[in-house]
Formats: structure tokens, C-alpha cells, sequence
């Protein structure tokens, strides 16, 4: 029988309080910040490709035998552009190409031969990635963007894909490529789980300065997707879309999961082109002719 003076005592929450917590930003490299990511996001004993392994600085302080690790990069030969790997057989895809627009460069300049010239012996094979329709920092994202396009195909459903990439000033133009990279991503149905900011420790140099116009970059992500991405998480683009009212197609857009897929510049542009076509830089959109028609009528009011 039911008393109703009989006080039911409250179940109390689970956990506990700590500080011990995977954070957003450290202050350190690759190799201290890699495993708070892969500690927050991948289970133990899954299998995770590293396409672009290098010389492996990310495993650094990882046990060989925690993941099942299948390394390969440029320089044994497997392009992150068409792995060797069946659909869906992979958990986890790390991806971190070249991120400066300098080793993407088809002249003998390479990266240059100031402080970027250090670059060109862990993020390059001494060739600049082949089979791009971009230039400069074009490149870069382009690279991103198939080379994630690859990744879909061979992830598990829901699989994780990490990417380290870093801002850069592209000929004089301020270039979020992490802010790029997203978004992209999110229109070939990544989620953007997570990221992670690393901030050097130290303070980057340059050879030579006149007048200094960006804040100089000591800092780098991780960011971390999941395949597979519902609607709800997505809502960011379609606020997006709807706000800039402009349909899917005009811009290019829809991207298709194969070698074949429109680059994102490659998009702008011609969607641009076709804009100045149909309406010869007209921003209303007005007909030429009757935009003539109307200029007419203004000259003729003045005189009257």
C-alpha cells in the first residue's frame, strides 16, 4: 500500500568529478597530442590505416600492439588517392598530406629554400602529388577533398577519419583550411566530431620581414569526422543553404564519390562564370535587356 509520507530517496547521477579529461588545445606536438585522440575516438584493437605515415612521428608514444596499424604514405608507393584497401574494411583512416602550398608548386622552387625548405623531407616524396586541376593552395584543398573521397569508400559505416592540416596565407589571401576542409567534408557526409588545436612550443621564425600583415601560424589541428553523418548534424549546411538562398546545383555542390568528383574551386568557378553569363555581373540578377530598357527611360526623364 502506497504511503504517501514516505519520502523516495533520489537516485543519485553516475561518475565522478575529475580533471582528467581529454582537452581541445595543447601545447606540444604531434606525437603527445595524437594519442588524446585516438584515446577519445578510436576503441583499442580496431584497424586504422595511416595513408600518409611518413616517418611515423604520430605513433611515437602509441604500443604497436594497441591498434592494428596499416602504414603507408607516398614514398612506398600508395597514393591516399586509391588505396589498397576493399570497401568498408577499414575503422579508422588518418590522413595528413603536405598542408603548405609551396610543395605543391610545379616549378623547381618546391617549397623554397627558407624555413619551409625543411618541410619538403617529412611531407613529400620530392615530387609535387600529380593529377591536380588546382594550383597553389587550391592544390592543397583539392588534395584534401579526394584524398577523403578515397577514405569513404573504405571505411566501415560510421568509421572515423582523422585529418591534421594547418592555416596558411596563400599569395597575400588568408586561407582557413581547417574552416575548408569541414566544410567540404560535411557536403560528402563527414560529421565533424571533434578538433583539436596543437600550439608549438616555441615561436616560428621567418628569414626576412618588411611589414608583417597576418598573425604568423604557431598552431596546427587535428580534425576528427565520422562517416555517415544524420541529418541533425548536418543542420550547420542546411542553415547555410538556406540563408544564402542558392540552389544546390548552381554552385556546384553535389560532389560525386569517385575520381571524378568536381574539385571545390573548380565548382566556384564555373558556377561564377555562369552567374556573369546569365546575367552579365548584374548582382540583382536583372535581365541586360531590360536593364537597358530602363536606363533608357532614366536618360530620357533627365532631358525632359
Amino acid at each position: 500500500m502506497y504511503n504517501s509520507g514516505m519520502k523516495t530517496k533520489r537516485k543519485s547521477p553516475g561518475g565522478r568529478a575529475t580533471t582528467e579529461l581529454v582537452f581541445s588545445a595543447y601545447a606540444g606536438d604531434n606525437s603527445e597530442v595524437f594519442p588524446h585522440v585516438l584515446r577519445l575516438h578510436v576503441p583499442r584493437g580496431t584497424k586504422v590505416a595511416d595513408v600518409t605515415f611518413g616517418r611515423g612521428v604520430f605513433w611515437k608514444n602509441i604500443p604497436p600492439d594497441e591498434f592494428r596499424l596499416l602504414a603507408t604514405d607516398i614514398k612506398t608507393g600508395v597514393d591516399c588517392r586509391n588505396l589498397p584497401y576493399r570497401d568498408g574494411e577499414i575503422d579508422c583512416v588518418v590522413l595528413d598530406p603536405p598542408y603548405m602550398e609551396g610543395l605543391y608548386r610545379s616549378d623547381d622552387s618546391f617549397a623554397g629554400n627558407g624555413t619551409h625548405s625543411s618541410f619538403r623531407e617529412h611531407y613529400s616524396n620530392g615530387d609535387r602529388p600529380t593529377e591536380l586541376g588546382s594550383k597553389w593552395h587550391d592544390a592543397v584543398l583539392e588534395l584534401y577533398v579526394r584524398a577523403a573521397i578515397e577514405a569513404r569508400r573504405v571505411l566501415k559505416p560510421n568509421g572515423i577519419l582523422i585529418v591534421k592540416c594547418q592555416d596558411e596565407v596563400s599569395a597575400g589571401i588568408q586561407r582557413m583550411t581547417h574552416v575548408e576542409i569541414i566544410l567540404n567534408l560535411m557536403r560528402l557526409e563527414y560529421y565533424a566530431k571533434d578538433i583539436f588545436v596543437i600550439v608549438r612550443r616555441n615561436k616560428p621564425g621567418v628569414t626576412r620581414v618588411i611589414k608583417q600583415l597576418h598573425a604568423r601560424k604557431n598552431h596546427s589541428y587535428f580534425l576528427v569526422f565520422q562517416l555517415g553523418a544524420t541529418k541533425s548534424k548536418l543542420n550547420s549546411i542546411n542553415i547555410m543553404r538556406d540563408l544564402t538562398d542558392v540552389r544546390k546545383a548552381a554552385l556546384g555542390f553535389q560532389y560525386k564519390v569517385d575520381v571524378e568528383a568536381k574539385i571545390p574551386a573548380l565548382a566556384l568557378r564555373e558556377a561564377a562564370a555562369e552567374w556573369k553569363r546569365d546575367t552579365s555581373g548584374n548582382c540583382s540578377g536583372e535581365d541586360p535587356r531590360s536593364r537597358r530598357r530602363r536606363t533608357a527611360r532614366s536618360h530620357r526623364k533627365k532631358k525632359g
